[in-house]
């Protein structure tokens, strides 16, 4: 009889399952996808000031330890690292704490593979002084990663990242989860496009903002409307441009929204808009 493998995804970030972002969507789908392969999987993730493990199959969710942050999460996962068989990791950047969950694995002779959302990432986010402190940190120590780390999984056309063989994927989604929409959408008056992120500075919503306000300008016949879904670290500024722009009209910002919300607001939408700025990032492509 094969022998369940089991496995521990590493999530340092928070999931609430009861508001999935596109991030934490992403997560849960692979994580049901690999159970429907025959591997237990459990999440270990934070939320609400507490780590929690998920069982995927069941949903069950138990409640750990207090915690504050993703390092909490890498510091508990190492007293568990003998429950498993393997650590699938989202890579949460380079530091002490996370070099030494990887080495703790690896003395127990356990598979290791880590996720790389984004590659190249040092560009990512790096607008704030701890960013970048984060980063340099990281650039110390993810040199030590292929003394550990048995595959890395990426999401562009890297057969080796920092060392180490890659595993070339695609972005996951989970479509059946999706019910496709049949309104259909009249655009002789008025276009609708949407846009649904975590309005960071890769996403580049301020140059379609900045394209609608010259299109008013230039007196464009049909109406405009971007809708803005999500809160992040560039939404103040898209409202800022937006006023300035006088098109207060024309840019709805909704917030976030899940859910049956989410997919009401799709309804007569013409246009979904995907990042507009990845070469901020020195990216050239993107799953």
């Amino acid at each position: 009889m094969q022998k369940l493998i089991k496995m521990l995804y590493v999530a340092p970030l928070p999931i609430d399952l009861n508001n999935l972002d596109g991030v934490q969507k992403k997560i849960i789908a692979q994580t049901e996808a690999y159970t429907k392969k025959g591997i237990f999987v459990t999440i270990i993730t934070y939320s609400n000031g507490f780590i929690n493990l998920i069982e995927v199959s069941t949903k069950k969710v138990s409640i750990l330890s207090k915690a504050i942050n993703k390092i909490d999460v890498i510091v508990y996962a190492r007293k568990i690292i003998d429950d498993f068989d393997v650590f699938y990791i989202r890579y949460p950047l380079s530091d002490l704490y996370f070099i030494r969950l990887l080495n703790k694995i690896k003395q127990k002779h356990k598979k290791i593979i880590v996720e790389i959302p984004t590659y190249p990432y040092d560009k990512e986010g790096n607008e704030t002084i701890r960013r970048k402190i984060t980063h340099f940190i990281d650039k110390i120590y993810r040199n030590r990663l292929k003394k550990y780390v048995d595959r890395i999984v990426t999401f562009t056309g890297e057969n080796e990242i920092f060392g180490i063989e890659t595993i070339k994927t695609i972005n996951g989604f989970d479509f059946s989860k999706v019910t496709p929409s049949i309104t259909p959408c009249h655009t002789n008056e008025c276009i609708n496009l949407i846009a649904v992120s975590a309005m960071y500075r890769v996403h580049g919503y301020d140059r379609l903002i900045k394209g609608i306000i010259n299109y008013k300008r230039k007196e464009g016949k049909r109406n405009i409307v971007l809708h803005l879904v999500g809160e992040g670290d560039f939404i103040d500024y898209y409202k800022q441009l937006v006023l300035d722009g006088h098109i207060t009209d024309n840019v709805i910002f909704h917030g976030k929204v899940f859910g049956e919300k989410l997919y009401k607001l799709y309804e007569n939408i013409a246009i979904g808009v995907n990042s507009l700025a990845i070469h901020r990032q020195d990216l050239e492509k993107e799953s």
